[in-house]
């Protein structure tokens, strides 16, 4: 509604889910352009922590599932310091009171599900901030078509792209906060600092300053590179909606592999530091290799959802 605030009470892509990792990025960045008010994710968990078996036990359950738990520091990160900027138009819709009243009837009408609003774009929220003007006001106006492929938002940061062979990726390419949601095989996977080349079907890779400076000029960014997760010996039912057995702990990962280039970079050197799942030093740091293109960093020798990056500006290196 125009003019008042605006929270997501209750939000999850629940576990088992094969592409849970595109949620919190891809919520974080577009939360942002909407200049939503809060999102709250749902939940931690259903019983105390320090009592229940190492696993993800429940379709909702944060506290035991890796991949959510990195994204949720650098979701909050876009959402809460304003990296991602605001929409810079913003579309109102307005109904009159009969409209409301008969809206009830549209329920069964999947193809207008969330608006319930014949003849509005379901894809323009991905272009421009929209808004309910008034409940008790003109009747609905007529809206410009969003057809384009990619959407892209009017300040140009987020870009939504829909392959012919249902593949997907969502890019967000601003000055400290940058990621590639989806199937990053594509040519199209890459952003003003970052180039990517996986192996894995689909995966959400985000990368963020830890500073005031944009990743260009930051001397602390944050890696994380997710997949999917999955407790070990877990079963799905038939359909693929859920599971017949939910496995035992430890819950596991599928690693990221393959190799992530920074570009742009004002560095003479790039530490990397792989991170527990509790963001504790994994193993040992290593440096980046500088080639033709940028600052190479393999992915997956280590398994970790998450990497510190620590950048060097005065021409040496304690990683070399």
């Amino acid at each position: 509604m125009s003019g008042k605030p605006y929270t997501v009470s209750e939000v999850n892509h629940p576990f088992p889910h094969q592409y849970a990792c595109e949620g919190i990025p891809i919520l974080a960045a577009y939360a942002a352009f909407q200049d939503w008010d809060g999102i709250f994710w749902y939940t931690l968990a259903h019983s105390e922590i320090v009592e229940i078996d190492p696993r993800i036990g429940g379709h909702f359950d944060l506290a035991f599932d890796p991949v959510k738990m990195c994204q949720l520091p650098v979701g909050a990160l876009a959402f809460l310091r304003g990296d991602v900027q605001t929409a810079k138009e913003t579309i109102h819709r307005s109904y009159t009171a009969e409209q409301v009243r008969e809206s009830i009837r549209l329920g069964n009408q999947q193809e207008l599900w969330p608006f319930f609003t014949p003849g509005f774009p379901l894809a323009m929220p991905l272009k421009h901030a929209v808004r309910v003007s008034s409940f008790d006001g003109p009747p609905t106006a007529s809206f410009p078509d969003v057809s384009e492929n990619p959407i892209t938002s009017d300040t140009g940061e987020i870009s939504w792209w829909v392959g012919n062979d249902n593949t997907g990726l969502v890019v967000v390419d601003s000055p400290r906060w940058q990621t590639l949601v989806g199937h990053c095989q594509t040519a199209r996977g890459k952003t003003n600092n970052l180039r990517l080349q996986v192996t894995n079907s689909f995966c959400a890779v985000t990368l963020t300053s830890l500073e005031e400076q944009p990743i260009a000029e930051a001397n602390r960014l944050l890696l994380t590179a997710c997949s999917q997760v999955a407790n070990q010996g877990q079963v799905w039912n038939k359909e693929r909606t859920s599971l017949d057995d939910w496995g035992k702990s430890p819950t596991v990962i599928e690693p990221v592999k393959g190799a992530l280039t920074l570009v742009n970079m004002k560095a003479a050197g790039i530490g990397v530091q792989p991170l527990d799942a509790e963001g504790r030093p994994q193993g040992a740091a290593f440096a980046a290799e500088k080639n033709d293109e940028g600052w190479l960093i393999p992915l997956g020798n280590t398994v970790t959802t998450w990497y510190l990056l620590t950048i060097e500006r005065d021409g040496t290196s304690s990683f070399e």
